[in-house]
């Protein structure tokens, strides 16, 4: 949690909010066993984004954003973000769990069902029906 003292520069709210860095966001798209890494990094400046498997492997797709080039380096605490991402998933057919590391700590920033509002676009294109392959719904 960063609070709002945290943000005073010399008592200027200002200056300190145009030099505050939005974390970069950890997002864990999760399909039964199956699990993708979303990094989305200077959002509300120049929003970027990297997809990963669950091994960091960058995979070969963009999703609604550029592709951030230089190399993302594997958070140090990944192994424990991908199992809080896999019990907050539960028995969910699928679900994104947005994650963040602030001073080596975790803080969860959403649960959601539709990402993206469903309208994200993947390219190329195929990657959408990949992924949306893996989503089984039991009836």
């Amino acid at each position: 949690m960063i609070s709002i003292s945290e943000l005073y520069e010399n008592g200027n709210f200002h200056t300190s909010l145009q030099k505050f860095k939005v974390p970069d966001d950890y997002k864990f798209h999760c399909f039964g066993d199956e699990i993708f890494v979303q990094v989305d990094k200077d959002r509300f400046i120049n929003h970027t984004r990297t997809i990963f498997d669950a091994q960091w492997q960058k995979m070969p797709f963009t999703y609604l954003y550029s592709l951030y080039t230089p190399k993302i380096d594997k958070p140090k605490n990944f192994i424990l973000l991908k199992e809080i991402a896999r019990k907050l998933c539960g028995d969910f057919a699928m679900m994104r769990v947005d994650t963040y590391c602030i001073n080596h700590k975790v803080y969860i920033g959403e649960l959601t069902f539709t990402p993206e509002g469903g309208t994200g676009k993947f390219t190329p294109n195929e990657w959408d029906a990949k992924l949306g392959s893996l989503w089984h719904i039991e009836n």
